[in-house]
């Protein structure tokens, strides 16, 4: 359609239950129904989850939730988020082991927007090129939208977050409080 809005911040977290991924993404304008398609093989995406929209600042777009349910354990999934307006293009996840297993994650904290480039590239190509990690472990700090005014803390943030599209559409980044 002629108002199609591609999805960006594309990401994936883990839940408290393994056979549960969120697919969380950033549009401009309100969708219909939040969409992410999904299966084993990027050629058959054949389950369907739908989800909800919000925004916090209208002005700034509209957060998109999803929560995939029934997931296999150890499994990737590849996926497309977006809604009936037009799909992002296909990203891919693996979810968590049913048993305790050796894993390898990224952590960091700290980050900025304005003078992180060097960490986004370093995270960025250990997760998308040469799939040294498993996950990545956020330990707060992120973005710094608060340190601009109300108006531009939700740009700032959806910034910091295309800026790991890369990583965030590969593997699960998890985030805790900094």
């Amino acid at each position: 359609p002629s108002d199609y809005v591609p999805p960006t911040a594309i990401h994936t977290s883990f839940s408290n239950d393994p056979s549960k991924v969120y697919v969380m993404w950033h549009t401009t304008i309100q969708t219909p129904t939040p969409t992410v398609i999904y299966g084993t093989s990027s050629s058959t995406l054949n389950y369907t989850a739908t989800g909800t929209s919000a925004s916090v600042i209208l002005s700034a777009g509209f957060e998109n939730n999803v929560t995939l349910t029934g997931l296999s354990p150890a499994t990737k999934y590849h996926f497309e988020c977006g809604s009936s307006n037009g799909m992002s293009q296909t990203w891919e996840f693996t979810t968590a082991p049913a048993t305790q297993t050796d894993f390898t994650i990224a952590v960091y904290g700290d980050m900025g927007v304005t003078e992180s480039i060097n960490t986004v590239n370093y995270i960025n190509d250990l997760a998308y090129s040469k799939k040294e990690i498993n996950w990545v472990y956020h330990v707060g700090d992120i973005g710094y939208g608060d340190d601009y005014s109300a108006d531009l803390y939700d740009v700032m943030w959806n910034m910091w977050f295309e800026y790991l599209q890369s990583t965030m559409g590969t593997v699960q980044y998890m985030v805790c409080p900094g």
